[in-house]
């Protein structure tokens, strides 16, 4: 719940996908989570061939701020 919380809480932000529901369900318990805009990397990577130097730097700098975002909000990657 405390995670819910947190994530639902969070500011927006472009590499952070929005919470939609958490719940539970037949003894489980989910999160929701919004689609995430644009292609998967794996499709991408199979369709073009690696990333180039400069585009897997950017795909990380957008991970990274994603990441940093969810940590200012008190929410830890796990």
């Amino acid at each position: 719940r405390e995670l819910a919380r947190r994530a639902a809480a969070l500011r927006p932000h472009p590499s952070v996908v929005r919470l939609l529901d958490a719940d539970s369900a037949n003894g489980f318990h989910y999160l929701a989570w919004a689609p995430a805009a644009g292609d998967r990397l794996a499709d991408r990577v199979a369709a073009r061939g690696p990333l180039s130097p400069a585009t897997a730097a950017a795909v990380l700098a957008q991970l990274a701020a994603g990441l940093a975002a969810c940590h200012a909000g008190g929410l830890a990657h796990g």
